[in-house]
C-alpha cells in the first residue's frame, strides 16, 4: 500500500499524518479545536491506521471516567489485554505493562482531556502524581501520548482536591485542529453518499463548509440523506431545513462559538459582514466630502 492510501480513510489525510509521525517519533501532544469540528474522529482515524504489530493505540474519553480515576485505570488495562489485579495508580500500570510486553510500543489517546481540568469536582486521584506520570511519558522510549481539549492545555488551571493548585504544567506540544477544507468536506461526503450528482455533490459541500460545526453537521445532513428524511422537497430546501431542525437540537450552538471554531469558513464569514457594513459607509463618507 502507498503511503497517500495510508491516509485516505482520514477526514483530515495531512493533518492526521503529521500527527502519526509525531507519535512514531515518540511526541507528547495536545491538539484543540472547538466541538464539532472532528476531533473524536481524528481519533478514530489514528486508531485505524496501519501500525505496525508492535504498537497498541489505546482511546479513552476521559469524560466517562472524571469522576473515577479506578475505572480510567480499568479501561487502559482492559486495552493493554493485561490480566489479573489494576494496579493502584498510572505509574504501576505502566510498569507492569513493560515489564510483560517491554518490546511493545503505547501510544494514549485521552479525548476530553480538558475534563480533567478547570474542574474543582474531579476525582482526588487524578492528583499531582497523576499529571506528574503523564508528563513522564515522554520520557518512555516505547510511548506517545496524545490529549485532546477545547482549548489549549496550558490555559487551564488544575484542581487537587478541590482546591485551585496551579495552570497545567503537562509538557505537550499544542497543535490547533486545522479548518476542514473544503475539498476535504466534499471528499468525506461522496464517501457516504455516492449516488448525489456532482451539482448536489457541491451545494452539499457548501452547506456543511459554511456550518459552524461542520463535521457534526456533515454527520447529521447524511444520516438523514440516507434515512430519506424530507425526499419530497429539493435538496437545496432539505440542507436549509437540516440546518435550522440542527440548531433547534443544539441550542447551546451560538455565534459566540466563532471565537472558537477552526473552520476558516467562520473568518470568511466575519470579513463578509464586515465587509458589507464598512463599505457603504466608506461609499458614504467619499460621497459626504466631495
Amino acid at each position: 500500500m502507498t503511503e497517500t492510501n495510508l491516509y485516505q480513510h482520514c477526514l483530515r489525510p495531512v493533518f492526521t499524518e503529521n500527527v502519526i509521525k509525531d507519535l512514531q517519533r515518540r511526541c507528547s501532544l495536545n491538539i484543540y479545536g472547538a466541538p464539532g469540528q472532528g476531533r473524536k474522529r481524528l481519533l478514530e482515524d489514528i486508531q485505524k491506521f496501519q501500525w505496525d504489530s508492535n504498537t497498541k493505540v489505546l482511546m479513552v474519553d476521559m469524560k466517562n471516567h472524571r469522576d473515577s480515576h479506578e475505572s480510567f485505570l480499568q479501561a487502559l488495562w482492559q486495552q493493554m489485554g493485561m490480566a489479573g489485579k489494576v494496579p493502584r495508580d498510572l505509574s504501576g500500570v505502566l510498569a507492569k505493562f513493560k515489564q510483560a510486553n517491554s518490546s511493545l510500543n503505547l501510544i494514549f489517546l485521552l479525548h476530553h482531556f480538558d475534563s480533567l481540568l478547570n474542574n474543582a469536582t474531579v476525582h482526588h486521584q487524578f492528583n499531582v502524581k497523576f499529571f506528574d506520570n503523564l508528563n513522564a511519558i515522554r520520557n518512555e522510549s516505547n510511548m506517545s501520548l496524545l490529549c485532546v481539549t477545547e482549548k489549549k492545555h496550558s490555559l487551564s488551571v488544575i484542581f487537587i482536591e478541590e482546591k485551585t493548585h496551579r495552570a497545567s504544567w503537562l509538557n505537550l506540544e499544542s497543535k490547533r485542529l486545522t479548518g476542514l477544507t473544503f475539498d476535504e468536506i466534499r471528499y468525506e461526503i461522496k464517501q457516504r453518499i455516492g449516488t448525489l450528482s456532482g451539482e448536489e455533490l457541491q451545494e452539499f459541500a457548501h452547506a456543511v463548509y459554511a456550518h459552524i460545526a461542520p463535521y457534526q453537521f456533515l454527520m447529521y445532513c447524511c444520516d438523514n440523506y440516507l434515512n430519506h428524511a424530507n425526499d419530497d422537497i429539493e435538496l437545496s430546501q432539505r440542507l436549509k431545513l437540516w440546518k435550522q431542525q440542527y440548531h433547534q437540537d443544539h441550542p447551546s450552538l451560538t455565534l459566540s462559538n466563532f471565537d472558537y471554531c477552526a473552520n476558516g469558513a467562520v473568518c470568511a464569514y466575519r470579513s463578509l459582514r464586515m465587509g458589507l457594513f464598512l463599505n457603504p459607509l466608506w461609499t458614504g463618507i467619499k460621497v459626504f466630502f466631495r
